[in-house]
């Protein structure tokens, strides 16, 4: 019996012997694959410390791929200022870069922390005005948490780090393109080569805004699923109070664009 259920368990319950990137990957893959059973299984398995420290453990992986990637283009990007201007076509923004990012990266565990606590208080409280949600808020919570945690990992870090690897060997790609004119005597204008790489920049960047937006059909859905498993709340009522957020977030851009 003891072998069935190791089998069976989730991977974020057995973190100790997988580690901690490979079990909350693996959780993500759970949760998006059959968010029902996965949640259910987790609310009833883990406590909600668990949950929150999965959250901000994906979170954190997100502000560091935030801090790390445009810093591996900040340097094939400055490289290409060097060959093409010299000493004076480098940028002084450096030190001020690390202090903008790095206190993003300080903050990003609380950020995560507290964001999921407030889309559950709301969630919870559209939950308890229809008349549902019997296990509490801790379990509201917990499905927040887990599919807020699934969503980061799953949906945006691995578009992200594609991404910008790509945006990286554009970026080289042109430093070396550049040397070789100018190695060559070229004596044209070489501007064209930052154009290419700011139109690639650009492009990663609406893919980017792309993959979020499907990444918000699949929390919702996730959400949604969790509250029919877990509350036992009408699908219909369900995907409502999943979409409340963006509900929320319109009206108050109409009342802000009316208004003031």
């Amino acid at each position: 019996m003891e072998a069935i259920q190791t089998d069976n368990s989730l991977s974020w319950q057995k973190r100790d012997e997988l580690g901690l990137l490979r079990a909350a990957f693996g959780c993500a893959k759970e949760v998006f694959s059959n968010p029902a059973l996965s949640l259910v299984r987790l609310n009833a398995l883990e406590d909600t410390g668990s949950s929150v420290f999965y959250v901000v453990l994906a979170g954190s992986i997100v502000a560091c791929l935030w801090f790390v990637t445009p810093l591996l283009m900040y340097i094939p990007l400055q490289a290409v200022q060097l060959v093409l201007y010299g000493w004076k076509g480098l940028s002084h923004e450096m030190p001020g870069y690390f202090a903008k990012f790095g206190m993003l990266l300080l903050a990003s565990p609380v950020f995560f922390a507290l964001l999921p606590f407030c889309l559950a208080a709301l969630y919870h409280a559209a939950l308890r005005l229809f008349r549902t949600g019997p296990c509490g808020f801790s379990a509201t919570l917990k499905i927040v948490n887990y599919v807020t945690g699934a969503w980061i990992l799953s949906i945006c870090v691995i578009p992200l780090v594609l991404m910008f690897f790509t945006v990286f060997c554009v970026v080289a790609f042109c430093g070396i393109l550049g040397a070789i004119l100018l190695h060559f005597g070229a004596s044209q204008d070489l501007t064209q080569i930052h154009i290419v790489t700011m139109a690639a920049m650009a492009f990663i960047y609406v893919c980017n805004l792309i993959f979020s937006t499907v990444a918000l059909f699949f929390h919702f859905h996730c959400c949604a699923a969790g509250f029919v498993s877990v509350h036992s709340t009408p699908k219909f009522r369900a995907h409502f109070i999943s979409w409340l957020p963006v509900v929320m977030g319109v009206i108050m851009l109409i009342i802000f664009r009316f208004v003031f």
